[in-house]
């Protein structure tokens, strides 16, 4: 908020800058609860930058949170304030390969990546593991018809997929 009243001080004036402030307390001590439900972990990183080449595009990216559970697997976090979806990361092109590619271009491998969603109406975990019971509500990939029958088998997928868009994106292909 400091770095806000800053750069726009003629919207962020002391009374709204005090609202905003409750209203983000509230949001932050809502997610913590969520959080204090999880196995234990560490954060092992965040805003991670990472620069990495994906089949010939060279990519630079931040991921937002790297979890680290008590057994060392990891767990990929993006934070989103909407509404999201992972069904989005499936099929032959999806419509969203951002956490899909931090999965497949991370120096370390993850067992699940999730959404951390973040808003008023709700704060929940929204993704894809390799076992049951790493994050609250994620599920490994097969249970429903369009999915992967595994982690594995979804890491596949995407490495098929994103693949071939990123050949097409080379090619030129803009269909």
């Amino acid at each position: 908020l400091l770095r806000w009243q800053k750069q726009r001080p003629d919207l962020f004036g002391p009374a709204f800058t005090g609202i905003e402030l409750q209203r983000l307390s509230a949001l932050l001590l809502q997610w913590l609860e969520l959080e204090k439900t999880r196995p234990p972990f560490r954060v092992a990183g965040l805003e991670q930058r990472l620069q990495a080449e994906y089949a010939g595009l060279p990519l630079r990216m931040t991921i937002d949170r790297i979890d680290e559970l008590a057994d060392g697997q990891r767990l990929i976090l993006d934070y989103k304030t909407g509404s999201v979806s992972p069904n989005r990361w499936l099929g032959e092109r999806p419509e969203e390969p951002q956490l899909p590619l931090y999965v497949l271009s991370s120096e370390q491998p993850s067992a699940g990546v999730s959404f951390a969603q973040v808003n008023a109406r709700e704060q929940k975990f929204l993704g894809y593991s390799d076992g049951d019971g790493l994050l609250p509500g994620v599920r490994p990939p097969g249970k429903r018809a369009n999915e992967p029958e595994s982690w594995e088998q979804l890491t596949e997928q995407w490495q098929r997929a994103l693949s071939l868009l990123a050949a097409e994106f080379k090619d030129g292909y803009a269909a």
